[in-house]
């Protein structure tokens, strides 16, 4: 091969990488990074919800169906069976890391990825001290290192020892110890204590408490994030997300006891305005489906897709004013998407019902909107001469009242 042909197939291949660069840099839209992150939410749940050995799912019914489940290993998919391959610690931490994980591989960048999966992965082990029997294998298989491998992906080898200390100690303490009030004593760890800001000493009794000003008592608060938001029916709470700026620490909310009055007095008012503003821009969000008209197919659709887009611009800006860690920031993220999708699929499911039309929708779902690279809606609905205004409540979004009129 001569050197011209060689140089040729070097600047072929270079811009050829550059121009795949690019496409990328150009999809990565902040729509595409909140879709990465709904996606991974949708499979988090419904991994938690058919894989965790606990008693009451009832509010999973209508809204997961298990896709991701289905999608990993569709030959050896079992619909008795779904999570079979994934009852036990290690399959359950394998599927969140490279099922759930891979939703953050496209927009995401290396650290920024591995970042965000350590803090899903805290939540996970968290879960798993609080309960070390929802697994199939009572967790022995984290308890015993065959995690480790896995584990080390994201944690240093002491921080892989510390979390297998938390299990085995969870372990024994449930199988092990005589005493009767096991579940009190299971919560009773650094990292699954209820509240935030506290510590236990060696004899587990508390130290601090959630409205400690000392960060020191602080050390675990990034273990407990979802710790009030596990379940579907769960919404960020005031003091959720104050324990969240809290933790995070980028507008330094803990006030100390050295502080001015003046200065007190400007870090409870910035607490409140960046709680007032985030929870006013999801609400806001939530009230904009009452002026869709779900008459018209083409525009219903597009309403509830503008929905998602208001919320990833908008409400972006509160949500990042005083939260700096990209982990943080992602459950705060997640969550309000999250629940958007539950209103959203609240509107369809109502609508349908008002047509007495199942199929209204067709088979449209969030990941069919423009923003998130579908095909966006389809040609406008042709139907009747009725005006359908669903009113739903701000908080918590619970349909109030339906007003339907002829026009």
């Amino acid at each position: 091969m001569s050197l011209l042909t060689i140089t040729l197939v070097f600047v072929v291949n270079l811009f050829s990488l550059a121009n795949s660069a690019k496409s990328t840099n150009e999809t990565c839209t902040e729509e595409m990074r909140a879709l990465a992150t709904l996606k991974f939410q949708v499979c988090k749940t419904e991994l938690f919800y058919y894989c965790d050995r606990i008693e009451d799912m009832m509010d999973i019914i209508g809204y997961y169906e298990g896709e991701y489940l289905k999608e990993s290993d569709p030959e050896n998919f079992q619909a008795d069976n779904p999570c079979s391959g994934h009852n036990t610690s290690c399959g359950y931490l394998e599927f969140l890391v490279d099922v759930c994980g891979a939703q953050y591989g496209v927009c995401h960048g290396e650290e920024e990825r591995r970042e965000i999966m350590r803090m899903w992965i805290k939540q996970f082990v968290r879960e798993t001290v609080r309960k070390a029997n929802r697994h199939e294998d009572n967790s022995t298989e984290i308890k015993t290192g065959q995690c480790n491998h896995r584990l080390s992906e994201f944690f240093n080898l002491e921080e892989v020892d510390e979390i297998t200390d938390f299990v085995e100690d969870a372990y024994k303490r449930k199988f092990e110890t005589n005493e009767i009030n096991y579940l009190l004593i299971n919560y009773r760890s650094n990292i699954s204590t209820h509240d935030f800001g506290v510590l236990l000493d060696k004899d587990r009794k508390e130290i601090g408490s959630q409205y400690s000003n000392d960060y020191s008592s602080w050390i675990y608060c990034t273990w407990k994030l979802t710790k009030d938001l596990m379940f579907n029916f769960k919404k960020l709470e005031y003091q959720t997300l104050n324990n969240f700026l809290n933790c995070d620490g980028k507008c330094n909310t803990l006030t100390l006891p050295e502080d001015s009055d003046e200065l007190r007095y400007e870090k409870i008012s910035k607490v409140s305005k960046g709680l007032d503003d985030t929870f006013g821009c999801f609400h806001s969000v939530g009230w904009s489906l009452t002026s869709v008209d779900f008459t018209d197919l083409h525009n219903g659709r597009m309403g509830l897709c503008n929905s998602f887009q208001t919320l990833i611009h908008n409400c972006s800006i509160p949500v990042g004013r005083c939260l700096g860690n990209v982990a943080i920031r992602e459950v705060v993220t997640a969550k309000l998407l999250q629940g958007l999708l539950s209103e959203t699929k609240d509107a369809i499911s109502f609508v349908q019902k008002h047509y007495e039309d199942p199929s209204y929708f067709g088979d449209f779902n969030f990941e069919d909107c423009e923003i998130f690279g579908g095909n966006g809606a389809t040609a406008a609905f042709a139907s009747s001469n009725w005006i359908l205004i669903l009113t739903l409540m701000t908080c918590g979004y619970v349909k109030h009242t339906v007003d339907v009129a002829r026009s």
